[in-house]
This record gives structure tokens, sequence and C-alpha cells, in this order.
């Protein structure tokens, strides 16, 4: 008795509430003020003096549902007939810029929508099959609180904050660029190389570079702009004589939810809805009836949009000139201040320093296209007759924190580093950050001939669009034809108004 504690009340990282609290009994009661309750899961803690959890609990409080959007759809049709869906904006002070419908075959099992979701999901990642079967029954708030008792939430693990050891976080957030990742190791033990530096080099006219340091477990990332081009990519290690190797790493953790035990009573019907619709499946692919016209353009590769070193010292284009039958001469006569020796066999390329009036220290970062080279007989041994340009730096220069000794840049007329080999510790890939997203396919049976054609339609999903945009007013109209298939089906309308209320509905259709 007499003890004090802390009450702790936090909804998805907002604080709801924090005060002290005196246990003048065995039990009392604390009352919390409901207007202080953000919407959704509310985690209530309380704290020891010492600052330690004592007791946890997670309450739920709903969302205050404004006037619905009125959905009007007929609820029975024939085959092969025209459906008109209205969607009518109910509130003049909500407005809905686009959502998502989808009408496929109804089952014996309901998933989540996306208001359910974002409550529920993002608490506790899978929700409990029967967590979301009283939700769809419309289960009073008290009860869907009691039955979260015993659940865990995925949003704050106190032992784990309080114990000081962070977890490690690999995957950077992506707020406007997508990270490649990859692993520097060694290629006989396969163990990772710590504080190297690598190089990543898009081959094109208009050079891109970026370079990334390895962290102690041999990591890397690269950033590349979040759309669908295609990017042909080089990485490689600064230093290629390490005996490494490059693993390129998943986008993507590798972190899956653990997955929950079935329960001893296995409701056949859903295996027999699921076979069901796997035969309408089948009998479409066999009959070509939901092929895609193959509307895919050829790969090809986005280049740099500029010199990532900016206006050269010295820019050679090589038709303004005499041909001439090697490079070793090209530099020679051609480039003043950027020379090329040859002894024995090996060749050395170096810059001038204009400002100290002698040759820098260490020789100048080479590219062909682009892409780094370490070795300079790979220049050496370019025909002029394959060279367009000749770009050259020839003072000191930065990239971040990365600093050229002066740098030369061979432009070939194929400009895709095709003229030469690829060194031997490099990576080179096609790399699109994401795919065009595929057009959703139905007939139109407008045309008779169409309509009474015997080649079979047993689609299990009638219509699929994931931006529906609606007009000035906030409504919408889609059509969409029914399909041979005999069934139940169900309308999903989920989306988000501009002030960012979730909303999701359900209506039924039957085809008879």
């Amino acid at each position: 008795t007499g003890n004090t504690l802390f009450l702790f009340v936090q909804t998805h990282g907002v604080i709801n509430l924090n005060k002290s609290v005196i246990l003048p009994a065995d039990s009392t009661v604390i009352i919390i003020p409901k207007n202080l309750l953000t919407p959704g899961i509310n985690h209530l803690t309380l704290f020891s003096i010492a600052g330690r959890p004592v007791i946890e609990k997670l309450i739920y409080t709903p969302q205050e549902i404004a006037a619905a959007p009125e959905i009007d759809v007929v609820s029975v049709s024939g085959t092969r007939q025209e459906i008109a869906l209205d969607f009518e904006n109910q509130s003049p002070d909500r407005h809905f810029d686009k959502f998502s419908i989808s009408v496929s075959a109804a089952g014996e099992r309901t998933f989540p929508g996306i208001d359910d979701y974002m409550v529920f999901g993002s608490e506790f990642g899978q929700i409990p099959d029967d967590l979301y079967k009283a939700l769809s029954d419309g289960t009073p708030t008290d009860s869907l609180s009691m039955m979260m008792e015993g659940l865990k939430s995925s949003w704050i693990d106190w032992n784990t904050i309080l114990s000081g050891e962070y977890p490690l976080t690999r995957y950077s957030r992506e707020a406007s660029a997508h990270s490649v990742y990859g692993r520097l190791l060694n290629r006989t033990t396969q163990a990772p190389d710590p504080g190297q530096v690598l190089f990543l080099s898009l081959p094109g006219k208009k050079a891109v570079f970026r370079y990334a340091t390895t962290d102690q477990d041999g990591y890397f990332s690269f950033q590349v702009p979040v759309d669908q081009n295609y990017r042909d990519m080089v990485i490689q290690p600064e230093d290629d004589k390490r005996n490494n190797s490059i693993r390129l790493e998943s986008p993507y953790p590798e972190k899956y939810p653990l997955l929950a035990a079935a329960g001893s009573e296995v409701k056949t019907y859903e295996s027999a809805s699921a076979s069901l619709l796997a035969v309408n499946y089948q009998v479409m692919k066999i009959y070509g009836s939901e092929q895609l016209p193959d509307n895919e353009a050829p790969v090809s590769f986005t280049r740099g949009d500029y010199r990532f070193y900016g206006k050269p010292d010295i820019e050679l284009v090589l038709d303004d000139y005499i041909k001439l039958p090697v490079m070793h001469e090209v530099f020679f006569e051609l480039m003043p201040g950027v020379f090329m020796k040859e002894k024995k066999g090996v060749y050395e390329i170096s810059v001038f320093d204009p400002v100290e009036n002698r040759p820098f220290e260490k020789p100048p970062l080479l590219f062909v296209d682009g892409v780094v080279v370490k070795d300079p007989g790979v220049i050496a041994g370019l025909d002029p007759e394959l060279v367009e340009r000749i770009d050259a730096v020839k003072s000191r220069y930065f990239v971040g924190e990365y600093l050229f000794l002066g740098l030369v840049n061979v432009i070939t007329k194929a400009r895709d580093f095709s003229n030469v080999p690829l060194p031997d510790q490099a990576v080179r890939l096609a790399y699109q950050t994401y795919g065009p997203v595929k057009g959703f396919s139905a007939p139109d049976y407008t045309d008779l001939t169409k309509k009474e054609s015997r080649i079979p339609d047993f689609r299990n999903t009638l219509y699929w669009n994931p931006s529906v945009k609606t007009g000035n007013d906030g409504n919408a109209q889609v059509r969409f034809w029914t399909s041979d298939f005999r069934s139940a089906y169900e309308v999903t309308i989920q989306g988000v108004s501009e002030k960012g209320e979730l909303f999701s509905f359900r209506k039924s259709i039957k085809v008879q």
C-alpha cells in the first residue's frame, strides 16, 4: 500500500498520458478521460519508481465513423451482364480523390480491410483469426479489448528498450530514393572486409559516379532513383588487390512473421472453394481467355543526366584532329598536362598539378565510358577509331569526401563500356527499382458476337482497379461484365480521404 507508480499511455508513438499515481490500497481505480485516448490500440503501462514495467494492457478505442459513402450496385445479375457501380460521397467535408475496387468470387473467409489492418495489423502483424472474426461480426469494443488479453504489441517492447541494446538497423528509410545493398567478402575465407571503398558507375557519355564505404560487417549501400527505368550498373571495389568479391543483397529484410499453428478443426469447405477457383483459372489458361497483349517495350538503359565532374579542363573530341594510330600518341600530342608513359610494356598515366607545378603524387582516377578502370593499359590498348572524346580534370576534385587527384574519362563511340573487359572484381547488372504495373484484363460483351461466343469465361475476379479517380463532386462510376461462373462475388472498396481517413466497404453480388 502507498506505492507510487507511473502510468504511461501511448498509441503508435503518440503519448496520450504520462502521470504518477498512488495505490493507497490493494486495489484502486484509475480514471482516464476518454478524450485523451487516440483512436487505435492504446498501450497502457504501469512503471515502478525504479522505471521498470510492472503491468501492461492493450485496449481498443474505435475511430468515430463519419458519413459513409453511398455504394449503389445491383445484388443479383445474370452471366455476361454489364453491371454499373456508383460511388457517391455523402459528406461534403470529406473528399476521396481516388480509391480501389475489386470484385472477386467470395469465399467462406474474408480478409481485413485497410481500416482494420492499419489499426490491428500494424499493432500485431498477422491479425489472429478469432480477433478478425470478432471485428467482422461487429463485436462490441469492450469485448475486443478483452480478446487482446495475452497479445503482444509489435510496436513497443519495453524489455528491449530498457536493455539499452538497440537492434541493428541495416535497412535505412527510403524517403526519396531506393537503396541497393551488398556485401564485400574475401573470396577465400568469405570474411567481411570493413572500411573499404566501393564505386558505382553507370556507363554512358555523361559519367555517373558514386562511392560507398563498407561497415564493420562488410555491408554497403548505394541510392538510386525510384522509377521504372533500367540502369546499367557497374559496382567494384577501389582496391582490386585484396581478393574480394561482391555479393548483392536482397533489398528487403529477410525477416518473416512467425506462422501461427493451425487449429485442430479442418474446414473442408475452404479447400473445396479453393479447388473450384483453381479449376476456373486452369480453364482460362487453356483457352487463353485472359491473356494480356504483350505491350512490354524492349529494355533500354537510362544514362546520366550530366557529368559528375562538371566541365573538364580538357575536352578533346578526336574527330576534330588528324587521325593518330595509337592512344599513346593521342595523349602525347593532344593532352597537355596529362602524360601516358610506357616502360617494358607497362603503362602509367599521370596528371600535372597546375598549383604545385609538378605531377600529383598519386595517379588520377581513370574511366572508360564513366566506369572506373585501374589498369592504364586498358586505355592505352583502345583503338583511337573507337574513341569519341577524352575528358580530363587536372586539379583536385571532391565528390562528397572522396578526393580525386585529377581524372581522365575516355568516352567511346559505343558509350556502353563494351570495348574493354569488365574488371575482375566488378559486378555488372541491369537494375530496375520496380516494374511496370500490369493492366487488368476483362472482356467487353457490348458486341453481341463476343457475348454469344462459346469460349468459356470463368474469371474469378470480375473487376480490379487500384486507382479509381473521382470527379470534382467526389463521385465515381465504374462498369464491368460478369462471367460464366455462377457464384457469390464480393465487392471490396477501400481508400483514404484527403484528410487521411481510412474507409473500407463490402457489398455482395450474386451471379446466377
